[in-house]
């Protein structure tokens, strides 16, 4: 049971973080937020739902470390562009997280498989 929460926590984590970065960009009045809305809520969802879709689609994790890397690191870049210096860092930090995740898990999915 605990291995279970360990592993819907970053998911938790990371939707939060871009359903933050939607109410920035709403505000700001940037249709973009409905981007990062819909990634918050489906990563959310993930994380909810983990035991069972992890069940039917064993590469759920993988796969949506992956898609929230990615967004961590277009969020760092979209602060970046916009002249913060100190708040794309910990999206990156996050981002290189997310990735090394990936390894991980590739690594434990592929001893699995031999």
């Amino acid at each position: 049971m605990k291995k279970e929460k360990l592993k819907k926590l970053p998911h938790f984590i990371s939707g939060g973080m871009i359903l933050l970065h939607s109410v920035e960009r709403f505000e700001m009045n940037h249709n973009s937020y409905l981007i990062f809305l819909f990634a918050g809520i489906v990563f959310m969802s993930v994380a909810v739902l983990h035991k069972k879709i992890s069940k039917k689609f064993p590469l759920v994790d993988i796969t949506f470390y992956a898609l929230e890397g990615i967004l961590s690191f277009v969020i760092a870049f979209e602060y970046w562009e916009a002249g913060k210096t100190g708040l794309p860092i910990p999206y990156i930090i996050a981002g290189l997280f997310q990735m090394f995740a990936i390894y991980k898990f590739a690594l434990r999915a592929k001893k699995s498989v031999i």
